[in-house]
Parts: structure tokens; sequence; C-alpha cells
């Protein structure tokens, strides 16, 4: 027994950073699900790229604003990915032409508490071709990629994935859902609203989160940046206070709900550049912009934070517990890199690098572990020449393989 005790202190002074209390294997195994390629089919119908079957015709959506007929096509066609997940989907019709979406995974606990991921799906400019990959196809594929995912577990709190209507009209579908979530005492915990998620410019990774400086709202943005470092989704990101008030976010502030914006470079001080999308509100806001490495993360940190504050959980045995190697970040490197990687049983374990050859090249980790997620910091200068290697997590249940490219 005292030999388990110093065996597991040991672990600590080793050069390998042990953070699982930190962290929940579920929302991991989630997030390391978030697929690019699933974030890229659905906005290829949303922008019009491709059709879509639905009651027995093919329909192709080249603008969903207001006023334009690819404004049903698009509720058509989310409605019906959205039932195809088993939520319970309605539509919430306001004033004449204005239809929510509004999808629900009912929750174990209290039936009138929710968490709300939102994005609005209509889009701009109000004539011709209006794609609107960024603004707001992006936000609006993340939720239903967040959909997608959360609906294979149970949650404490039910969720609420919701596409608002007529918002660049001025917030009308958010101010009318919030308004009467109001007045019904629905008990809304956090509400994260997705609005231009996919324009990274400068590729630095920069991501802005807005919050109206209230203690629910203020603790909700803290859960978010905390989820960033701990979960290592690693965006940049900024807080604002006080926060814009032209997205769907502030519908919820008026009534006194704790709600964000998770949203590009959309703001910086006066003195510091922002990364705002030049395309935006016109028909070059097209999915070809999108840099999906920061979309994806972005996509990432909203399905965490809300898998956070909603509880999740699954029944035993019915989310597999697996070894998970992450990429390295950064990647391409030149000095140094940061390599995570998940153990789902206690055990021995190996990481190490090799060449294009098969050669092993580094040895970074070699002993015995508590499951958990750990980090270890690779430098690579003096140790390898430029060029593309192999890493590998070898334990006894297998390997996990990945690339990494190091540039002197």
């Amino acid at each position: 027994m005292l030999k388990k005790y110093i065996r597991t202190f040991l672990l600590f002074l080793n050069c390998a950073a042990y953070i699982y209390g930190q962290t929940d294997y579920l929302i991991f195994n989630a997030i390391n699900k978030v697929s690019v390629d699933s974030l890229k089919a659905n906005l290829r119908i949303l922008t019009g790229i491709d059709s879509f079957y639905n009651n027995g015709q093919y329909k192709k959506i080249t603008s969903r604003h207001k006023e334009c007929p690819g404004n049903v096509y698009a509720r058509e066609y989310l409605i019906a990915k959205l039932s195809s997940y088993g939520l319970k989907v309605d539509i919430e019709e306001f004033e004449e032409d204005g239809e929510n979406i509004i999808a629900l995974q009912k929750g174990r606990a209290a039936s009138n508490s929710y968490v709300i991921i939102c994005a609005h799906y209509d889009s701009m400019p109000p004539t011709g071709y209006a794609p609107g990959a960024d603004d707001n196809g992006s936000g609006t594929a993340a939720v239903i990629e967040a959909a997608r995912l959360i609906s294979n577990y149970d949650t404490k709190y039910s969720v609420v994935y919701a596409l608002w209507d007529n918002e660049e009209q001025g917030l009308r579908g958010s101010n009318y859902y919030a308004t009467n979530a109001a007045l019904r005492g629905d008990s809304i915990l956090a509400v994260i609203n997705l609005d231009m998620i996919g324009w990274d410019g400068n590729n630095d990774f920069k991501a802005d989160l807005h919050s109206d400086g209230k203690p629910l709202t203020s603790l909700l943005a803290d859960e978010i940046i905390s989820i960033n470092k701990n979960y290592l989704i690693n965006l940049n990101i900024e807080l604002v206070y006080p926060g814009t008030t032209r997205s769907d976010h502030y519908s919820f502030w008026l009534q006194n709900y704790p709600a964000v914006l998770l949203i590009e470079d959309f703001y910086s001080p006066k003195e510091t550049p922002n990364d705002f999308n030049p395309f935006y509100h016109s028909p070059l806001d097209q999915m070809w912009r999108i840099n999906y490495d920061f979309y994806k993360k972005m996509t990432q940190l909203a399905l965490a934070a809300i898998s956070f504050r909603a509880e999740i959980f699954a029944e035993e045995g019915q989310i597999p517990l697996v070894n998970i190697l992450y990429q390295n970040y950064p990647n391409p490197f030149n000095s140094s890199t940061v390599i995570s990687y998940f153990l789902a049983n206690d055990g021995n374990a190996k990481l190490k690098i090799f060449d294009l050859t098969g050669k092993e090249v580094a040895s970074l980790v070699d002993r015995y572990h508590v499951k958990g997620l750990y980090q270890i910091n690779f430098a690579a200068e003096g140790k390898l020449a430029s060029g593309i290697y192999y890493y590998a997590l070898i334990t006894e249940s297998g390997s996990e393989i990945r690339k990494l490219l190091f540039l002197k």
C-alpha cells in the first residue's frame, strides 16, 4: 500500500503535467468528435452549394434572407436535420413571417431549467445571392454539430438548440423567445450565442467573448475561459465588457438571463486593430473563406461549455472509454510544441517520436500512469532536423499515432 502512494506521488513530479482533476472525460470524448467534414456538409447546403431533398423535391438555399424563398427552405432543412437526432423540434412563429426553430433535449432535472446554444440562421444582403457562410452559417452549422454530438448523452438539465429568424432585422426572433421565456418563468442557466465564428484572416486564433458584467454572466464567461484551457482548445480569448448589443445574446440580457456571445475577432480596443470579416453582409461571404482550424476550435469550445452547464452523463457502459492522442499544438512548430493524451485506464504508457523510416528519434514518456489527461512540452530544437515525424502513444491496449511537422 505504501508503494502505491509513493508511486502516485511521484507521478506529479514527472515532466508530464497531469490535469484530469479539472476535466470530464465525457466532455473530452464529445469535443474530440467534432468533425470539420460534418460542419462543411451542413455549410454546403446552407450556402447553396449543394441541394437537399425534402418532401419529394430537391431544393437549393441561395439566400436565407427573410424575404427570400431560401429562408423557408432553410427552415425545412434545419427541422429535418435536428429531428434526425431524436430531438423534439417546434416552430415558434412570431410577427407575420418569422419562425424560430427550437429543438429540445429533455434533461433529468426540473422541466423548466434549460441551457441554450443558439445562432441566427437568416442572412444578408437582402437581394441576390446571400450565402452568409460566416454570418451566420458558421453559427448555425455549429449548433447542428452540437446537437449531433450532445444528443448521444443524457443531461441533468434540458438543452435547447435554438436557431433564430430575423436577427438581421433587429434580433426579432431571439427577443420574442427570451421575452416569453421570462413570462413563463423559465430557469435559463446559460445561453451561448454563436455568431460569426469562422473567420480568422490573420490566423491568430483570437476569439471574443462578450459579457454584460452581471454576476451570473461573469461566472459563465469565467467558466468558458477555464474550459478553453482545461480542455486543450487553446483559443486566444479576449473578454469584452461591456459587450456588444448587436446579436441575439442581448435579448437574454434584457431579461436578466446569463448569456454570452462567442464571436471571431469582432472587437478590439481602439489601439489594437481587429480582424473583422471584410466580406460581411455581401455575396462574397462564402464558405471557402472559412478558417476551418479556427472554426473547429470555436465549435468545440461552445460544445464543451454547454455540456459542462447541462452536466452530461452516460449510463455505465454506454460510452466506451478509449485512449486519445491529441494533435500537437502548435503544428507546424519551430521550437517547442505541446502534446496531450488521455488514458482511459491505469497502466504503463510510452510516448515516442519516430522519423519517416520508423526509427525512434526521441522517447518523451515511459512510465506508469493513473488514468486521466496529460500534457508534455516537447522542445525539438537541437534534437531533430526539420521535417515530418510521427509521434505515438503506446499502451497495453494498442497504439495511437499522429504526424507533426518541425520547421527550424
